[in-house]
């Protein structure tokens, strides 16, 4: 039954992976008629005056779409793609979700050559792949005309394919500042506001490079609540942040004295104290075009195919992991049942087959030095409090990346059941040791021989994480 469990969550995982195939939502967002291009209830003349550039871990599918529908009016372009991008095998396709069958990832294949692909930000962190790729982009956003059209394609991941520090730091002094505030739990928010301030081309800076030309963004968000200003540090987007503000972030999780110093000291200057959004962004579209709200749609559609009653839970969860993991497995739990209205009291008595779907990103504290992601920890963690409970039916608990890459690991994420502790202490494995040193990844590779990771491989989408839990 473990098994026929485990396989169903994959089946529903992957049908929310693939609801949000980049080149499917990209050709729904683009309608060109003769020389006219539509995008929502905007107009805009096409001759052979379009200039792409794109970002991210979900752009290459974009770009793929953009040659298709754009072909000739393509100029120039430039994409900055996570390292092995070009050598995906078509992951989101793989999973027969019905409703987009007719728009698949194979029906972007186009023979376009004029947009540039670069890989680089190996591990997620920036690198000089990566910044060779943001200088190109700069460039052409500095040389297009009024008449002309910049297509800026965006999506998670976009922060570390952009980097373009401001000249009084170094990458490498910024991936530090980053590294550092991750391990101390920032938020994407504020990790994310305190790059825009550190960088040349963030918070709205590539926009202003390319004024007065028309600047078209596609965005799939991989942000709580949609904040463009956020997502990929928000290039086009006007910028409401100081940096005082980043310097409160700082303080509050503890880190000024952690951080180099060339950053404390820019940060701290008098220059440039106002934002950005007093300056000019009439010449700007901005649309987000994906979210994790349509992966959860997908990933319902599947789970009802599949024969479960689905409640979705949340599409916002945020917290730390543990904490996270936690909540899902008393939810199995008779005190559980009372935690939430709704379809979630009724887990213990329902004969039905049940679904509970989340959505979210949560964050790590990191303690330990280990190596794990926030999918693999939260399911972890879990396992371990399931392990309390007595269970009358059989449950599964999934956490992945849609991106397919948990941390700096191979895996997606990781699965989670109520005697899988027993399992491990059997195999000579002490669960509780590996989560305190946050070395999920380790534990899980060790267990079962790696059964229980979610390996998908890149998947060429990101909108974050998604949870499936199942009882049968």
């Amino acid at each position: 039954m473990m098994q026929k469990l485990q396989q169903d969550a994959f089946k529903i995982f992957m049908a929310g992976v693939r609801a949000v195939a980049p080149c499917k939502l990209t050709l729904e967002a683009l309608k060109v008629s003769r020389d006219k291009l539509f995008i929502q209830d905007k107009e805009y003349h096409l001759n052979h005056n379009v200039h792409v550039v794109a970002f991210g871990k979900a752009v290459f599918g974009m770009v793929q779409a953009v040659e298709k529908v754009l072909g000739s009016h393509i100029v120039q372009g430039v994409a900055s793609v996570p390292i092995g991008t070009q050598n995906v095998s078509e992951t989101i396709s793989s999973t027969n979700y019905q409703p987009f069958r007719q728009t698949t990832e194979s029906s972007c294949s186009s023979n376009g050559n004029k947009i540039e692909i670069i890989e680089g930000a190996k591990d997620n962190f920036p690198d000089e792949n990566a910044q060779r790729a943001a200088i190109k982009i700069m460039k052409i956003a500095e040389s297009v005309k009024e008449n002309d059209i910049l297509l800026v394609l965006v999506s998670g991941g976009g922060s570390a394919l952009l980097p373009l520090p401001v000249s009084e730091i170094l990458l490498e002094e910024k991936n530090q500042t980053t590294r550092i505030l991750s391990k101390k739990g920032a938020s994407i928010v504020e990790l994310n506001t305190v790059r825009k301030h550190l960088s040349r081309i963030k918070g709205g800076k590539l926009a202003q490079a390319a004024y007065p030309a028309s600047v078209i963004t596609l965005i799939l968000s991989d942000v709580l609540g949609d904040p463009m200003d956020i997502i990929a540090c928000g290039p086009t987007v006007p910028d409401t942040s100081t940096k005082r503000d980043c310097l409160e972030i700082v303080d509050r999780l503890n880190a000024r004295l952690d951080l180099p110093v060339n950053v404390i000291k820019y940060l701290s200057s008098e220059f440039d104290l106002r934002n950005t959004v007093e300056l000019d962004f009439s010449h700007v579209n901005n649309i987000i075009i994906g979210n994790n709200t349509v992966a959860v749609d997908g990933a319902s559609w599947m789970a009802k195919k599949l024969g479960y009653d689905v409640i979705i839970h949340d599409i916002s969860v945020s917290g730390e992991s543990r904490d996270v993991g936690e909540f899902y497995a008393r939810l199995i739990s008779c005190e559980g049942e009372k935690q939430l209205s709704g379809g979630i009291k009724e887990i213990g008595a329902s004969e039905k087959a049940l679904c509970i779907l989340g959505a979210g990103e949560t964050t790590v504290s990191v303690h330990g030095n280990g190596r794990g992601g926030r999918n693999q920890e939260l399911a972890l963690a879990a396992a371990i409090e399931m392990n309390k409970f007595s269970m009358k039916r059989n449950y599964l608990l999934l956490s992945a990346g849609t991106d397919g890459q948990d941390g700096p690991t191979s895996a997606a994420g990781a699965y989670a059941f109520p005697n899988m502790i027993t399992m491990a202490t059997a195999q000579g494995l002490n669960a509780m040791m590996y989560l305190k040193n946050n070395d999920s990844f380790s534990f899980y590779t060790q267990f079962e021989n790696g059964e229980y990771l979610v390996n998908t491989g890149l998947t060429g989408t990101n909108v974050m994480d998604l949870h499936v839990l199942l009882s049968s």
